[in-house]
Order: C-alpha cells, then sequence, then structure tokens
C-alpha cells in the first residue's frame, strides 16, 4: 500500500471515529450502526498494513478504545432506562404488598374488593 492511499485511510478512519463520538456523546444511537459498518470496512482496510503505517494507527486505536468507553456507558444508561420503565409498568399494574401470612396481594386486586359507602 503506498504512502497517500494510508494517509487517505487513516484520516477517513480518524473523522469516523469522530463522528460516532459526537454521535455517542450526543446520545444519537440510530447514527451508530452504520458508522460501525463503516468503521469495519476501513479497518479491515488498514489491517493489511505493516511496518511503519502501523505504528501511525496507535492513535486511531486510543480513539476507538475511548468511543468504546463511550458505547459502553451508553448501553449502560439504555439499560438503567430499560429497567425503570419496567418498574413503572409494574407499578401501574398494581402494588405488591404481602398479607399477615405472606402470601403476595397485588393493591389492584384488594380494591376492587373495598366497599363504597355514600
Amino acid at each position: 500500500m503506498t504512502i497517500e492511499p494510508c494517509d487517505a485511510l487513516i484520516e477517513k478512519l480518524d473523522a469516523l471515529l469522530e463522528r460516532e463520538r459526537a454521535a455517542l456523546m450526543a446520545g444519537a444511537l440510530d447514527q451508530l450502526d452504520p458508522i460501525a459498518q463503516q468503521k469495519m470496512a476501513l479497518i479491515e482496510e488498514l489491517s493489511a498494513l505493516e511496518g511503519p503505517e502501523r505504528e501511525r494507527l496507535a492513535t486511531l486505536r486510543e480513539k476507538a478504545e475511548r468511543n468504546q468507553v463511550l458505547f459502553d456507558s451508553a448501553m449502560q444508561g439504555v439499560r438503567a432506562v430499560a429497567s425503570r420503565m419496567a418498574d413503572l409498568r409494574s407499578v401501574r399494574s398494581g402494588l405488591a404488598t404481602y398479607d399477615s401470612l405472606g402470601r403476595a396481594k397485588n393493591i389492584a386486586e384488594a380494591r376492587s374488593s373495598i366497599e363504597k359507602r355514600a
């Protein structure tokens, strides 16, 4: 591989990693799949590099690792939101409590047995 195509590939990957970082920081998770596909294609091309060109990729590796940390954090946030939404759905269906014998009792079920008097 000649220097010019190598430089062009490195510049493309560098710009793509910056776009990925911006998408992660903005929470634009819908943009990550197309970026990942482009990134994989560029990495495959760059993986054929040997010698001095390979050493020039250290900065890109650091950026990719930084983005991976951001991606992991974003995924933790998504999981936390999903967990919170599941909790909210279960609260909507009624509050679970226990009776004096330790049996689970749903408060929504108990309300239907309450007599209303005017």
